[in-house]
């Protein structure tokens, strides 16, 4: 996504419009090829973890799930972010990460002691779905 950058902020100048639904599209065939690759780790965690690492790393699978489907919100987290950019909103990525920071400290502090790595991976999904729609909801909110 970073690379669709410096287009859009040239076509900004002349279609504010058009760079933003540029900027959407390209989210959109990112969360096309992220979002299955995710989807197929994630059904194969187990054997995945247990081949490339050894047996002892199998119970490691849900966690990796649930990191996966943090990662399956890189597109839309990029995408936030490349809108400010453009719109020149950083306090919209600040708000959105100070969201994200505040989700991610509350879900670690309940759920690391109890159920460890799942835990922290749940935190880490918590920050970051939490700071990327932060980020459009104050993208949303008036300057």
């Amino acid at each position: 996504m970073l690379v669709a950058l410096p287009t859009a902020a040239r076509a900004h100048a002349c279609d504010p419009a058009g760079a933003e639904a540029a900027l959407r599209r390209t989210a959109v065939w990112c969360a096309l090829a992220v979002v299955p690759a995710c989807a197929v780790v994630a059904l194969a965690a187990k054997p995945l973890l247990a081949g490339a690492l050894g047996e002892e790393f199998r119970p490691g699978a849900n966690a990796l799930r649930i990191a996966l489907a943090a990662a399956a919100l890189a597109p839309l987290w990029a995408l936030a972010n490349q809108l400010a950019a453009l719109r020149e909103r950083p306090q919209a990525v600040v708000a959105g990460a100070a969201a994200g920071a505040t989700a991610f400290a509350a879900v670690a502090l309940l759920a690391v002691a109890q159920s460890g790595a799942s835990g922290a991976a749940a935190a880490m999904l918590a920050g970051v779905a939490v700071t990327t729609a932060g980020t459009f909801a104050a993208l949303r909110r008036r300057p």
